[in-house]
């Protein structure tokens, strides 16, 4: 009625009366969520030569481009109704940024002529800064520049190599013939065993987690790791004929409890969200928490010698030469006799494992860094909680597992965190 008076009043003063703005209907988080799936955002993958084949046409990514961008605008408009909903939006925006990015370099490359080839140096690109700029993006799920990264990697390794090298020499390394899996794998139960003793010290108890079960891996020496994990099962890749045992605990560690085993494990049993979800798999948060809780071996007593000790400590400083390695060949232009040149001046001690690593780093940029980022950065978060009156470190842990189908940046916000009701 009052709108009414006030039209007809504006019409007998010969006036208009102008219209109330609309509101702006705002887009609930399930179907936002729906329109970005629909958008197929691809997830990190090792080969990066391989991603780069599948540039496509300009006229292609221009009307993927057009696609992103409409997602984008939605994006805009919705208002997140809680904390889960405000870190997966977050989450959303990072990504379909990332995309668009991604999608630009794909166009310009499209129409290059002749086409760039991928030589294991993402630095001899055409826009090569940019293109790191976008694997950071996409591995770590962070805006990080790569002179960060490289201090980063040097200052984890000039803490890790002094730690080894106060570690006392073992002259005898434990080797059995790798053919014997029935003995490497009662020494991985003894490992689960020690693990077990005292984890109480460092989580809430965890309803519903099974432990995980152990086999040779079917990859063989041509995978370069010494274990992997998938399907509830941690495999032990054998890459020598003689099979060193100081490896088991590390590898358990790593690979099962309290590493990828149970934060998978935990991330679908107990998530923080359960209504809420990144659809994007978080390799610097599944990597960096592996990583880390190699660091909680040397206080809780899972690592059964000094043999078991070394052989950690060398895989974190391993890990830690190969940031400034992939931040110096793909950033920085290094050259192979640059990138040996620097390893063999500051790790002796890896020589042995120096030109694969190197051909790794060359075939899949990043993915090496996402270890030692995402542990770094779990350390950070643990710091600032911990200066919190009410800290508990099993809280803090359960926490971080509920949270890893996030990315790692949602971590800075586990001040504001408050538990969720939820319907079953």
């Amino acid at each position: 009625m009052k709108r009414l008076v006030l039209a007809l009043l504006g019409l007998m003063a010969g006036s208009t009366v102008a219209p109330e703005p609309a509101q702006q209907e705002t887009i609930s988080w399930s179907a936002l969520a729906q329109q970005a799936q629909s958008l197929n955002i691809p997830s990190p993958r090792l080969d990066f030569a391989a991603v780069l084949q599948q540039r496509g046409t300009a006229e292609d990514h221009a009307v993927a481009l057009k696609r992103l961008q409409r997602v984008q605008a939605q994006a805009n408009t919705f208002v997140p109704q809680s904390w889960c909903e405000a870190r997966a939006w977050d989450d959303l925006v990072f990504r379909l940024e990332t995309q668009q990015l991604r999608y630009q370099l794909m166009q310009s490359a499209a129409q290059q002529s002749p086409v760039a080839a991928y030589a294991g140096r993402v630095h001899a690109l055409p826009q090569g800064a940019l293109w790191y700029r976008y694997l950071t993006r996409w591995w770590l799920g962070a805006e990080v520049s790569a002179d960060a990264l490289y201090a980063m990697g040097e200052q984890t390794f000039t803490e890790a190599i002094a730690a080894l090298r106060q570690t006392a020499k073992v002259d005898n390394q434990p080797m059995i013939d790798s053919r014997q899996d029935i003995a490497i794998q009662a020494q991985l139960r003894a490992s689960a065993a020690r693990v077990e003793q005292n984890l109480d010290r460092l989580f809430h108890p965890m309803p519903g987690v099974s432990q995980p079960a152990f086999a040779r891996s079917p990859l063989g020496p041509e995978f370069s790791a010494p274990g992997h994990y998938g399907n509830n099962t941690i495999y032990y890749n054998p890459l020598q004929d003689a099979f060193d045992l100081a490896q088991l605990d590390w590898l358990y560690i790593h690979e099962g409890i309290p590493g990828h085993h149970l934060q998978q494990q935990m991330r679908r049993l107990h998530p923080l969200c359960p209504d809420v979800s990144s659809s994007s798999p978080q390799m610097a948060f599944i990597e960096g928490w592996a990583a880390y809780t190699e660091t909680l071996g040397h206080d809780m007593g899972w690592y059964r010698d000094q043999a078991s000790q070394a052989y950690a400590l060398r895989w974190a400083s391993l890990r830690a030469m190969r940031v400034m390695i992939d931040v110096g060949i793909h950033a920085r232009g290094w050259t192979d006799a640059e990138a040996r040149q620097h390893w063999q001046r500051h790790f002796p001690e890896g020589a042995d494992v120096m030109e694969r690593e190197i051909q790794r780093i060359k075939r899949w940029p990043m993915q090496v860094i996402t270890y030692v980022y995402g542990m770094n950065q779990i350390k950070h978060s643990l710091s600032k909680q911990a200066a919190r009156p009410d800290f508990d470190l099993r809280t803090f842990h359960h926490q971080l597992l509920g949270l890893s189908h996030f990315p790692l940046q949602a971590l800075t916000h586990l001040d504001s965190y408050q538990p969720e009701a939820h319907h079953e």
